[in-house]
């Protein structure tokens, strides 16, 4: 009887700790393993290139590509839906050039823009070569405008434009204010995001 009952003690003893070291087996089972990585943190946002050039105003100074312009007149223009602004810079030794400011689809398109050699030209309806370069036509209209500063035109009236594109990119536009001024032509600069620094 003595035997029986230190045979059933064993017995017991084995399967008691048989059972813990299964548990504490799928225990550790079930715990991450202690080398796992943190999962990375998120990425963060990513900065703006630049200044924006749609809160340019009268009275600044725009450094662009090595030369400094003082903005002295803004035109605000609308056709149809379609709304930008053409600003009047001066460099301070009489010299004057535009830059455009126009929301184009999911992007800003920034251009600076000089004097083309148009000699009285009327922009055609086809293909025109100015200096060699062949542009194609790719949209003209009439765009009602508000005068802004300096700017040498009235306080609002109409410009037609037609502008031009060639084949490797160039830009070409042509505007008059409508009844008081002939067809003058511009070559056109796009300008790369931060290309220009803004300085109230």
């Amino acid at each position: 009887m003595t035997a029986s009952l230190v045979v059933i003690a064993l017995s017991s003893a084995t399967f008691l700790v048989v059972t813990v070291a299964w548990l504490t087996v799928r225990a550790q089972d079930r715990d991450p393993p202690p080398h796992e990585a943190a999962p990375p943190p998120p990425e963060p946002e990513p900065v703006p290139r630049g200044p924006d050039p749609r809160g340019i105003g009268i009275g600044d100074v725009i450094d662009c590509q090595g030369a400094r312009w003082f903005v002295i007149g803004v035109l605000h223009m609308e056709d149809g839906d379609q709304r930008w602004r053409e600003f009047l810079l001066d460099d301070g030794a009489g010299h004057y050039t535009w830059l455009t400011v126009e929301q184009r689809g999911g992007g800003l398109e920034v251009v600076l823009w000089m004097d083309a050699p148009s000699q009285g030209m009327i922009p055609p309806q086809r293909t025109v070569l100015i200096d060699g370069v062949e542009y194609v036509p790719v949209e003209r209209g009439t765009a009602a405008f508000r005068s802004e500063g300096s700017t040498g035109h009235a306080d609002s009236g109409w410009i037609d434009y037609a502008d031009y594109r060639s084949p490797e990119g160039r830009y070409l536009s042509f505007e008059r204010v409508r009844g008081r001024t002939p067809w003058t032509a511009s070559y056109g600069r796009p300008l790369p995001p931060g290309s220009i620094a803004i300085n109230p």
